[in-house]
Order: C-alpha cells, then sequence, then structure tokens
C-alpha cells in the first residue's frame, strides 16, 4: 500500500491500482490492465492525439465508494499532473453474476472516462461536463467494450440509455435555446451544461450515431471536429449549415420512432434509417425425404443419343422438401412482416398451420414431355418466425402433385409505430422437387452404354482447345510452351473425336447431328471480334445483322 493504494499493473502509461485488495477489486483492476494500452491507441486514433506527448502517466484506481451502481470519474487538476480515473461497481453483481461481464464493465468505465481525459487533451472543443462530452464518451465504451455497456436486462446503470429521450411525447423542428421556457428536447442546436441528465445525453447519443452510421462520418472525422455544439460538429463534417442539424437528424428519426414512441430499441444507434427499406429475401432449403410408392408404371423414354426409344417400368417417389425464406428490410428499426405463398395469405407467429396455394404443375411422369397444369391445389404446413429485426416461414409440402415451376413467396413490410412510413415488399421463388422416379435397372445401364464417354471427352477438349486458341490469337509473341500446350490439346480433341465418330459408325444420323455443331462452334469462334485494351482482352460476337448505316438528320 502507498499513496495510490496497492499496484496490480503498471504498463507504458498507466498505474493500475486498488484502494481495498479485494478479490473483486483486484480482478476488475486486472481486466483494465491487460486492455488499457490498446483503449488508449482507439481513442488516440479517434481525437488524433498522441498521449506520449504528455509527460506524465494516467493513475488508475479500482474500489467501492459507497455507491453500489456502476460509475467512474475522472480527477485531473491540470496539465502540470496526472490525469486520474477512479472505477466503482465492477462487481459480479452488476454483471448477472458473471465475472467475464464484470471484467468488460470495468473496461468500459474506465475507456468511457479516458475519452474524456483525450478530450480535455485534444484542442478540438470537445467538454466532457456537457451533454455532447458525455454522449461521445458513453460511445467510447460502447463502442470498445460492447459487453459492459450492454449487460443483462435488469442490471443497474445499464444501456441503452437513450431510450427516456427517444419516447419523449414532443420532438418539433423549433430551434430552442438553452433558457426557452417549456420542456426542451433539441439538445443539439446549444448543448446542455450537464452531464448527468439522460435526456440529452441520449439526445446526444442518438445525434452522433446519426453522424456515424447514417451520413457515413468516422469516429476520428467526429471527434476531431469542433464538438462545443453537436450543431457545428454536422456543420464542420457536412459544410451544411449548423440550423439545419437537428431538422435533418429528426426528420430521418421521426419517420421510424416517431416522439412519443413505445419502443425500445436493444442498442443505443437505430441507425442506419431508409425512407424505403428494401425487403431483401433468402431462401435455403432443408432436407428431403422421399417416399416411394408400391404401384408400378410405365414410360416408352430414349436413353441415350446411340439408342431407340424403349419402355421401361417405374415407381413414383413422393417427396417431402421443407424451405424457409427470410425476411430482412434493412434500413428499418422495427420491420414487421406479412406472408404470402402464390398469393395466398399465410399469417399467425410460432404455431404451425395449414394452406392451400394453387400451383403449376410441369412435371408428373418420366420424361417430361407432358402439358402444364394450372391452378393445381398444393396442400402446404407452414411456421411463421418473427424476431425483432427479421421474419422466417419454413413451409413444407403434405401433398404430392408432381413437381411445379415454383412458389412464389411474398413479404410486405410496415415500420410498426409509424403508419407514415406505408410499405414495401419483396418476392423471392423457389422450385423445391416434390417427386422423382425410381427406374428399372435396365433404365440405368441403356443410359451407361447410350451415352459414351467419348462423347463427355470431346466437348471438353474442344472447349479447351478453343479457350487456348482464343487466348494465343491476342498475345502479340506466344511463347513456344503455349504452343505445344495447344497442339496437345488439339490431338487430345481428334482423339476422343475418333473415338465418338468410332463408337457412332453404325448410326450415321447421330455422326450427322453431332459433327455439325463442332464445325459450327469453330465458324462462331472465329467470327468473335476482338478488343485489346490496355492489355486487357475483350471480345464481342459478331451480330447476326450489321446495323444499319445512320443517315445525316434532316
Amino acid at each position: 500500500m502507498w499513496l495510490f493504494g496497492t499496484t496490480i499493473r503498471m504498463t507504458k502509461n498507466f498505474l493500475v491500482t486498488v484502494w481495498d485488495d479485494t478479490p473483486e477489486n483486484r480482478a476488475a483492476a486486472e481486466a483494465i490492465g491487460s486492455t488499457c494500452e490498446a483503449d488508449l491507441a482507439a481513442l488516440e486514433d479517434w481525437f488524433n492525439y498522441r498521449w506520449a506527448d504528455f509527460p506524465y502517466g494516467i493513475l488508475v484506481t479500482v474500489g467501492q465508494d459507497g455507491n453500489p451502481n456502476p460509475h467512474a470519474v475522472t480527477l485531473w487538476s491540470g496539465t502540470a499532473n496526472s490525469p486520474q480515473i477512479s472505477v466503482y461497481g465492477a462487481t459480479v453483481g452488476n454483471a448477472a453474476g458473471s465475472a467475464a461481464v464484470r471484467d468488460e464493465l470495468a473496461r468500459m468505465l474506465f475507456s468511457a472516462e479516458l475519452a474524456e481525459v483525450l478530450m480535455h487533451a485534444s484542442p478540438n472543443g470537445w467538454n466532457p461536463g456537457n451533454n455532447a462530452g458525455e454522449g461521445l464518451s458513453r460511445i467510447a465504451g460502447a463502442e470498445l467494450h460492447p459487453l459492459g455497456y450492454y449487460r443483462p436486462a435488469g442490471a443497474s446503470n445499464n444501456g441503452p440509455y437513450s431510450t427516456a429521450w427517444l419516447q419523449l411525447g414532443y420532438r418539433t423542428r423549433d430551434r430552442q435555446d438553452a433558457g426557452a421556457a417549456g420542456p426542451r428536447y433539441d439538445f443539439i442546436t446549444v448543448s446542455e451544461n450537464s452531464d448527468t441528465n439522460v435526456l440529452s445525453y441520449g439526445c446526444a447519443i442518438q445525434f452522433l450515431y446519426y453522424l456515424h452510421t447514417q451520413l457515413h462520418y468516422t469516429w476520428r472525422q467526429i471527434a476531431t471536429s469542433w464538438g462545443a455544439h453537436l450543431c457545428e460538429t454536422f456543420a464542420q463534417l457536412t459544410n451544411r449549415p449548423s440550423t439545419t442539424a437537428f431538422t435533418e437528424f429528426s426528420d430521418v428519426l421521426n419517420a421510424h420512432l416517431p416522439p412519443g414512441t413505445s419502443l425500445s430499441p436493444t442498442t443505443d444507434n437505430v441507425f442506419p434509417l431508409s425512407a424505403a427499406p428494401p425487403v431483401v429475401l433468402v431462401a435455403s432449403y432443408g432436407k428431403a425425404i422421399g417416399h416411394a410408392n408400391p404401384a408400378q408404371s410405365l414410360a416408352t423414354l430414349k436413353p441415350g443419343v446411340f439408342c431407340e426409344e424403349s419402355t421401361y417400368s417405374y415407381r413414383v417417389v413422393d417427396i417431402t422438401a421443407p424451405v424457409s425464406i427470410v425476411a430482412r428490410a434493412p434500413g428499418a428499426f422495427a420491420p414487421r412482416f406479412r406472408w404470402s405463398v402464390n398469393g395466398v395469405p399465410v399469417s399467425g407467429s410460432g404455431v404451425t398451420r395449414q394452406a392451400t396455394v394453387p400451383v403449376r404443375v410441369v412435371n408428373t411422369a418420366p420424361g417430361g414431355s407432358e402439358p402444364a397444369k394450372d391452378g393445381v391445389p398444393l396442400t402446404i404446413s407452414y411456421l411463421i418466425t418473427d424476431l425483432p429485426d427479421r421474419s422466417q416461414v419454413t413451409i413444407t409440402n403434405l401433398s404430392f402433385p408432381g413437381n411445379i415451376d415454383g412458389l412464389d413467396v411474398t413479404a410486405v413490410m410496415t415500420e410498426a409505430g409509424a403508419a407514415n412510413l406505408g410499405s414495401t415488399s419483396g418476392t423471392t421463388s423457389v422450385a423445391p422437387r416434390y417427386r422423382d422416379y425410381d427406374m428399372e435397372a435396365r433404365w440405368y445401364l441403356d443410359v451407361a452404354a447410350c451415352n459414351p464417354k467419348s462423347l463427355g471427352e470431346a466437348v471438353v477438349h474442344r472447349d479447351a482447345m478453343l479457350g487456348k486458341l482464343f487466348a494465343l490469337k491476342n498475345l502479340p509473341d506466344p511463347s513456344p510452351e503455349q504452343l505445344v500446350d495447344l497442339a496437345h490439346e488439339a490431338v487430345r480433341f481428334l482423339e476422343s473425336s475418333r473415338d465418338l465418330v468410332s463408337a457412332a459408325a453404325n448410326d450415321q444420323s447421330v455422326v450427322a447431328a453431332l459433327l455439325p455443331p463442332l464445325s459450327a462452334a469453330l465458324t462462331r469462334r472465329d467470327l468473335d471480334t476482338v478488343v485489346g485494351l490496355e492489355g486487357r482482352v475483350f471480345r464481342v460476337p459478331e451480330p447476326a445483322h450489321a446495323p444499319e448505316p445512320r443517315g445525316a438528320p434532316d
């Protein structure tokens, strides 16, 4: 024990101590000591200030002062001595019983105060004693140590801190001076000289996140702009009048979270927000399960290019194929979704329900040559799961009419508590396979025999040869190795083509059908227009008809 308590850790710029050397205080001090230099480096970047330019280190003490709530204070009587940061209430009891959260709570309290130290040191007008500086210091804690800032529900002195200001019943656009009569809501145009009013620093927190997330300014750009009043920060960043700062901010906010809203954000950052949030749908397919029917049927099919049609037996396999679609609306604060499948509304979150939707059946037997049938009923089960920022519907077929051309799944989004915003929607098409066919063994043997390996090899080697030929045509000086490689590919193509012709020797119609397309592919490749530009090669197919020359305007 000495003047500053018991030393726990000393780093390049910090001396971390405890007043009362208890296991709880020591653990919190160790947590701060392990990350204090990294926190300093991050905030030095924010404020564009090097603490190494200051001659003294920073003292940090951890203890308890009788107030059980988590809090911290900074004492700095001037640049002739060291700043002193004191952290209180960093206990497991204030961290929902978690030692890991307790450690992050201590680091969060420390980093918020460290931001205020750098406000004092840097020449940018930020005042940690008003709502603007308090807002920025709390954001520093949230950004560097979110687990300590947003602790489990019910913890004392816990983020988010802007909810009370967001839920105010008034938020108009008129400028309010510091001494204006009536309730005050605009703490942007003129700062409040207090760092304890949750309404004023809650407003500042929201506005700072608006600058960062909505307008895309970095924390360095924000913290190095003039910060005495946040409207001046806005003006310096945007080159727009400071008098429009609160108006522009509140216009964006009011469309999604109007004054008097009952919605409670889970974080202090409700941005970005959009006037017309798009609906983004992402589909994923679950595990399909097949059920073979015992009854057999017959189908006349052609198994390959070298064989005639034959009759085969098969069994229908009905497939249960779940598909899930997730809907999000980037730019919405509290999106609510309404679902429909092929135009049929489906609703009811958290409970599996059934519906019948019309579908277009395109295949009920092997071969797929039958005409499509519209308006065939499909029975589905569906489960809707709603979360704060998204919704998911999982659709599973209960009937098996055949393979369909798809399901059009639509989600319509509205913003909870903001009826004036209107709605936006998105649609995606999914095509789960509902039917397959269990063919007799002879079918699979005939497919292998009627489609020789040489057919696929010829196509592969042809494409490889044409690709290499095209590349060499656009090189000023092909190397000998490249020419040899092209020759080897040509040999492979000729060998596979010879095998293909040999395999088809007894069927001249097959040869006639296969070889002209190969020749046509070569001809088309030669007709392509090749352009070299700045070391890159571009190839454009020749148009089927040359464009007619344009005459002079009348």
